[in-house]
């Protein structure tokens, strides 16, 4: 959230599904590819992330998050996916 809210001041959600909660501050590597995010997609550009991490000394902790940001009716070349994965 932008930094000028506090937990206290965030707007309440309106949908029952939604909850705010607080986390602590992490840094984290962010792997971003297009396509469809199917397993083997996914199997592919983890390996290529991973890769790349260790081509540039970078260790890690933990396993990956997938992100997805489209609606199922977006164009395969339109969409956008995330693998994240936080820094030891």
């Amino acid at each position: 959230m932008p930094s000028e809210y506090t937990m206290e001041t965030l707007p309440k959600p309106n949908n029952k599904l939604v909850t705010i909660s607080e986390e602590a501050q992490t840094t984290r590597y962010v792997w971003k590819f297009w396509w469809w995010a199917n397993e083997s997609m996914v199997k592919k550009e983890t390996q290529l992330f991973t890769d790349e991490l260790k081509a540039q000394n970078l260790e890690t902790s933990g396993g990956y998050t997938l992100s997805q940001y489209n609606d199922p009716w977006t164009p395969p070349f339109m969409r956008k996916n995330e693998l994240w994965i936080q820094a030891k």
